[in-house]
């Protein structure tokens, strides 16, 4: 259902308060939760037609991205030039809006270099092509919900981390995510609606695991410690063995954003620690 575009929007002041108060006002919960569609006429209208024109064009991966690369074509040209090996370049003419510069065509010229070839083990013949979203890239999946591959894990005690950005646009930022894999993860939540369904029934894929929280959700820091800098939020399970974590300010390449919290992520997540305070 829409109830979290809705919000996500809405919450980063990306349309009117008067058109949300005006949609909580006519579309029914059971709606936009997803529970009772196809929505409503009136509903409908806010939502694909007043919501589509205040929200405006935005880049799914970051919805505060400002590079021109991610700008519709008919909106904006970007600049090439040939550089002296006879390859093409892209630069943008701007920033992100978030700090890092525009990436541009910088990844596939940096895996076109010999010296990055050699210290990856590729082969020099090689050639990279960028396949991500490309015509004939197939998203089809055999399994509508990962909720068993998470309970295999846990059962033979291996180490679970879910983490989350929080501008991504697409559908995967945190409070939606956090719908998802809070309830799972939890006691007493059978019946629980959430974006991937209704928790418990007759499928025993969506049964929650029952773990006992640990941890409610708190703030963390970024390395090297004692940064007076916040990288995102973190829930834990089980004494940290099952972790929810979502990256402050990043978009989808979580990385490419914030690189200072997702190094610090990934550290603590392969050093079976938990991820450090942060300076108030």
């Amino acid at each position: 259902g829409p109830h979290w575009d809705v919000e996500f929007f809405h919450g980063h002041s990306q349309m009117s308060e008067s058109l949300y108060r005006q949609i909580r006002r006519t579309c029914t919960e059971e709606e936009l939760l997803g529970i009772a569609m196809p929505l409503s006429a009136p509903c409908e209208e806010l939502i694909t037609g007043r919501m589509t024109k205040e929200v405006g064009f935005f880049y799914a991966y970051n919805v505060l991205e400002a590079c021109p690369e991610q700008v519709p074509p008919s909106a904006q040209r970007r600049a090439e030039a040939v550089r002296g090996d006879g390859t093409v370049d892209r630069f943008g003419d701007g920033d992100t809006g978030l700090g890092p510069a525009c990436l541009g065509d910088a990844q596939n010229a940096y895996l076109g270099l010999d010296v990055t070839k050699r210290a990856l083990g590729i082969p020099l013949s090689n050639n990279f092509i960028v396949l991500d979203n490309g015509i004939g890239f197939n998203y089809t999946t055999d399994a509508p919900f990962v909720g068993p591959v998470y309970r295999r894990a846990v059962r033979e005690g291996k180490r679970v981390l879910i983490y989350e950005t929080d501008m991504d646009a697409s559908g995967l930022s945190t409070a939606p995510m956090e719908d998802i894999w809070v309830p799972f993860f939890a006691n007493d939540t059978a019946g629980v609606w959430t974006p991937a369904g209704r928790l418990g029934g007759s499928d025993p894929a969506f049964a929650p695991l029952g773990l006992e929280m640990t941890t409610s959700w708190r703030p963390w820091g970024v390395l090297p410690v004692g940064r007076r800098v916040q990288g995102g939020s973190v829930i834990e399970w089980e004494r940290g063995q099952v972790s929810f974590a979502s990256i402050r300010g990043a978009g989808h390449l979580a990385p490419y954003y914030r690189p200072a919290g997702a190094f610090t992520l990934m550290s603590a997540f392969q050093a079976g620690t938990s991820l450090p305070p942060p300076i108030i």
